[in-house]
């Protein structure tokens, strides 16, 4: 998703809100560690309109850990979902088209990893 105004788009949060309710996502005492999805990962993958620079921790912007702690810690860890290491795509409305193809194929490989560590966690 695209970081807008330093969170969710209002459609993605409109979204949270409706499909993460209580008594399906989570309730009295299944939070965290107790949470309903503890057998679930996920990774939040993200655009910028700023570059990696603006998103370090001496950046304008603060780190783009503190960013994300949101929706990382407040979201998903809130559930019981593991949280993977983010994949973002720094300064998008600026870059070149092979920058673009980069941060394409990098996303690629990346769901490619996580497939193939799942599929050696079944086994």
């Amino acid at each position: 998703y695209p970081i807008w105004w330093g969170g969710v788009p209002a459609i993605l949060k409109g979204w949270f809100d409706r499909v993460l309710a209580y008594g399906f996502a989570y309730s009295d005492g299944r939070r965290y560690d107790t949470g309903f999805f503890p057998d679930k990962r996920g990774i939040l993958c993200l655009t910028t309109g700023g570059t990696q620079q603006r998103f370090s921790p001496t950046g304008v912007y603060g780190s783009i850990d503190q960013v994300l702690w949101p929706v990382q810690r407040l979201m998903l860890e809130y559930l019981a979902i593991q949280a993977l290491e983010p994949f973002v795509a720094y300064g998008t409305p600026r870059v070149d088209q092979q920058t673009r193809e980069g941060f394409l194929q990098a996303w690629r490989a990346r769901v490619l990893d996580i497939a193939k560590d799942a599929r050696l966690a079944a086994e």
